[in-house]
């Protein structure tokens, strides 16, 4: 089975409790970052893509990252 990437973008409070649940499926390669500005630069490098992006929606800026987002890497 391949890997899946996965972006976790979390408040740190709940950070290790997300690492710790996702961790256990052995496909997901994850990345966890505790700010939406770390999220932007994991998700601009090309040579390591992300397939999925969990987003806590109570982190600041959460809207306007998704905004951000949508600029950056229009839908094809």
């Amino acid at each position: 089975m391949s890997s899946i990437a996965l972006l976790v973008t979390v408040r740190r409070e709940f950070a290790s409790r997300y690492y710790k649940n996702l961790a256990a499926y052995e496909p997901f390669n994850i990345t966890l970052v505790t700010d939406t500005n770390d999220a932007l630069e994991v998700v601009a490098n090309r040579d390591n893509p992300i397939d999925v992006l969990v987003l806590d929606n109570g982190l600041d800026r959460s809207f306007e990252f998704i905004t951000e987002l949508r600029h950056a890497y229009p839908p094809s």
